[in-house]
């Protein structure tokens, strides 16, 4: 039996991933380059401990992780947050721009290098739980 149907938009608001994620470069500096990385992504997979837990327990923790990923990169930020359950080990993808503040030119930018930096990378699972 397929388990589709208890996939999960965290974003439901009406629109979909491209045209948020159009709407965020258009409020942000982006260098018109073909190597700038725009989009940044996330998988976090169901701990085990909570892997037999009801639906409810689990749609709790993608919604805590939600919630964490916006404080750390700005919920203006996001432009996907899908809960997969239809699959061997239920996950979350969560996409972003990586925005950051240039204070030398006084405006947001759109800059991984920046965003997800050495740090942030080592200190993402410790900061989630």
């Amino acid at each position: 039996m397929s388990k589709t149907y208890l996939n999960q938009d965290l974003m439901a608001d009406g629109s979909d991933m491209l045209s948020r994620f159009n709407a965020r470069l258009n409020d942000v500096y982006c260098m018109k380059r073909d190597d700038v990385k725009a989009l940044a992504t996330w998988i976090v997979t169901l701990p085990e401990e909570i892997a037999e837990a009801p639906y409810e327990q689990q749609s709790a923790f993608f919604e805590a992780t939600t919630n964490f990923l916006n404080e750390r990169y700005g919920q203006e930020n996001a432009v996907a947050a899908v809960v997969h359950y239809d699959e061997t080990t239920p996950h979350l993808h969560y996409a972003f721009v990586p925005v950051v503040f240039d204070n030398k030119k006084s405006r947001y930018k759109v800059s991984a290098k920046e965003v997800l930096t050495r740090h942030d990378l080592q200190t993402f699972h410790e900061d989630l739980d």
